[in-house]
């Protein structure tokens, strides 16, 4: 997760469950890495939540990188 205007009203909601765990980067780039590796590594459902516009863009890299 990363924080940004166009999806705080996300990570508000997220601090405030108790029943899922989040864990916070710096860059969106990394949030996406970091989804795709614990989805191969648990075999579970890995997120990503950035903000709109440039977090958009940033997230791509790794979104691609899931494909291959």
């Amino acid at each position: 997760m990363v924080s940004g205007g166009g999806a705080m009203h996300l990570n508000d909601s997220l601090g405030k469950c108790k029943v899922i765990q989040f864990v916070c980067n710096l860059h969106e780039q990394a949030s996406t890495i970091a989804a795709e590796a614990y989805a191969r590594v648990t075999n579970n459902l890995g997120v990503a939540i950035v903000t709109t516009g440039p977090g958009g863009t940033n997230a791509l890299t790794g979104v691609a990188g899931a494909w291959l």
